[in-house]
């Protein structure tokens, strides 16, 4: 009999953690043999991204507006403007468990995790919580440890996220990448006219939804500051703006205001990343210490054979070797920033060596298939004792 895993999420938007969920579920849904199926509050841009992967979503039906309220939560007033969200997700979340009958389930964002612990712990069904997120509300997470039976972390340093306090059984398990899609190009010429860009023109870019705790001000500046030091490089951005474009204004203003509108490209929400990166000389992640957990577009980029330079944040030191298969600056030192930019413009040997090494690095320690099955081996431990 197959077994069935239940993935609930508590939004419809695409971020990072809905990506390498999905991508490990469809996989593990084809390849491994338990079905993976989805549950959404709504319809949503993420819907496509399930689809993809074989995933067929289904709707949990949260009500108009409930979904932006688990979502906007950062302080004592939202977070308890949130709670009748979430007491309705809870009641959902009883009746929706009740309907699929699944043998374990598994979560992906903080935000769903009590009331469907909750839910799931009323019938008497296993929790794993994959813990994607780098900061949480500590008494919110002491519970929700307590309801979890198992954890997976994307990354060894977000277990500094709980401090001391004792946890469930637990692994670390990082994202993934598809080499089917995330490989060198061809001719990256060809990658770069593809999206507009001229091929001879040296590109850095960012692949990254606009928050405030990714910094792409940093990246705008960085390519600004390239500019005055006499360097003619590009910057083109992909990733969504949750503010509805408030931010990316900001941006433009920067940019206008150093009259370089003609280098930079704002594409907004991008389906094939892939093309992106592929087209890229440098990938920048810009994020500051404690906002990402473990940054899956590094180790896509260093798949498609792009130099990345980032700050240190998060788990990204367990990917990157600086100096090796890519550069790490201090997240608060914007000089060395720019500084290492420029020193891949000017080095392209060197560039290209990293680049070289990044692609062995990933295909070695991140592929779907490895990936995928260690998160199998997970649900096999905990349904094994389920029956014990």
């Amino acid at each position: 009999m197959t077994r069935l895993i239940l993935l609930p999420y508590a939004g419809s938007s695409v971020g990072g953690s809905y990506v390498s969920s999905a991508q490990v579920a469809g996989y593990i849904q084809r390849h491994i043999g338990y079905e993976c199926r989805v549950l959404l509050p709504e319809q949503g841009r993420n819907d496509d991204l399930f689809r993809f992967v074989g995933l067929t979503p289904h709707y949990y039906h949260l009500g108009d507006g409930q979904t932006v309220k688990l979502y906007q939560t950062r302080g004592f007033g939202p977070k308890l403007a949130a709670l009748p969200a979430h007491l309705l997700m809870l009641k959902t979340a009883v009746s929706q468990i009740r309907y699929h009958q699944p043998d374990l389930i598994h979560i992906n964002d903080s935000r769903s995790l009590l009331a469907w612990a909750l839910a799931a712990r009323y019938w008497r069904i296993p929790v794993l919580w994959q813990v994607r997120g780098a900061e949480g509300n500590y008494y919110l997470d002491r519970m929700r440890l307590k309801l979890s039976d198992h954890l997976i972390f994307v990354s060894d340093a977000i277990r500094e996220r709980f401090g001391q306090t004792a946890r469930p059984p637990n692994v670390t398990i990082y994202n993934a990448v598809n080499f089917d899609r995330f490989h060198p190009p061809s001719e990256q010429g060809v990658a770069k006219k593809n999206l507009g860009l001229n091929p001879s023109v040296f590109t850095l870019g960012q692949v990254a939804n606009l928050l405030w705790y990714k910094r792409p001000e940093w990246a705008v500046q960085t390519v600004i500051d390239l500019h005055r030091a006499g360097h003619e490089v590009a910057f083109i951005h992909c990733g969504d703006d949750p503010t509805q474009g408030e931010y990316e204004n900001r941006l433009r203003q920067m940019v206008a205001a150093a009259g370089l509108n003609s280098y930079f490209h704002f594409l907004g929400y991008c389906a094939e990343a892939e093309k992106v990166m592929q087209a890229l000389d440098i990938l920048l992640l810009t994020s500051t210490a404690k906002g990402e957990a473990f940054p899956r577009v590094a180790i896509e980029a260093m798949a498609c054979g792009t130099a990345v330079l980032t700050t240190r944040c998060g788990g990204v030191a367990e990917a990157i070797e600086n100096g090796r298969n890519g550069i790490i600056v201090d997240a608060n030192d914007y000089p060395a920033l720019l500084n290492a930019a420029e020193q891949l413009v000017t080095q392209p040997d060197y560039r290209q060596q990293l680049a070289e090494t990044a692609v062995t690095t990933v295909r070695a320690r991140f592929s779907l298939e490895q990936i995928s099955q260690q998160v199998a081996a997970v649900y096999s431990k905990m349904l094994d004792q389920k029956e014990q």
